[in-house]
């Protein structure tokens, strides 16, 4: 639910500020992606080069008042009629109900998750949504930005002056040989098959320069 009110679609804050207010971008969109190792969360977004800086400050600003702040009452009431009013629509066809069936196989749900879950997301209070943004939304995330080093990394430099940057090429080859961030110089498994494929490096890609990927640690 607090991704939803950040970033669900044209109601959420990010559509309407970042978009309608700013005009920096034509869609920007948050999103909640479970998972047993762990689960991600996510914002992706587009904006043009030089507004770069101005996006990601928006951006992080949104996420702090997210863990700052509780929804507004009216954001809560919406949400809420959404996620419970649209929960059938998600159960109609055979692919949707197979869907379900192993979110709970593979999460190790009760078998009635799905039948209380409406009951369930109603016992939701606004408190709830400020507590969850505080655990699950990180002050400090990795961004990857994909665009012109030399035209995007002042930018992120002067919006995370704190942040350590990656570079990546077109290749998506690491070319910070020296940085322990780089996928690159991570230790490589020992008894690992000769014919399995090296780990991927974060899709961060420039053209013609290399691309400065921001991995926001302290």
């Amino acid at each position: 639910m607090a991704s939803r009110i950040l970033g669900g679609g044209s109601t959420g804050r990010l559509f309407l500020d970042v978009r309608e207010e700013k005009g920096l971008t034509y869609g920007v969109y948050s999103q909640m992606e479970p998972g047993q190792a762990p689960g991600t969360w996510t914002i992706w977004t587009k904006t043009k080069t030089k507004t770069t800086g101005e996006m990601l400050t928006a951006l992080f600003g949104h996420i702090k008042k997210m863990r700052d702040e509780e929804p507004t009452q009216k954001e809560y009431d919406e949400v809420l009629t959404q996620a419970v009013g649209s929960f059938p629509l998600g159960i109609e066809t055979a692919d949707q109900i197979a869907g379900r069936v192993r979110t709970i196989l593979t999460f190790g749900l009760p078998q009635d998750y799905w039948k209380t879950y409406r009951d369930e997301v109603r016992k939701v209070q606004i408190t709830d949504i400020k507590t969850m943004a505080r655990k699950y939304m990180h002050e400090i995330p990795v961004v990857v930005v994909v665009g012109r080093a030399d035209k995007v990394e002042p930018q992120i430099k002067e919006v995370l002056p704190g942040a350590t940057i990656v570079h990546y090429n077109t290749d998506l080859e690491c070319t910070d040989k020296g940085n322990p961030l780089c996928a690159a110089n991570q230790p490589k498994a020992a008894l690992a098959p000769a014919s399995a494929p090296a780990p991927a490096a974060a899709p961060v890609a420039a053209a013609p320069a290399p691309a400065a990927a921001p991995a926001a640690k302290k």
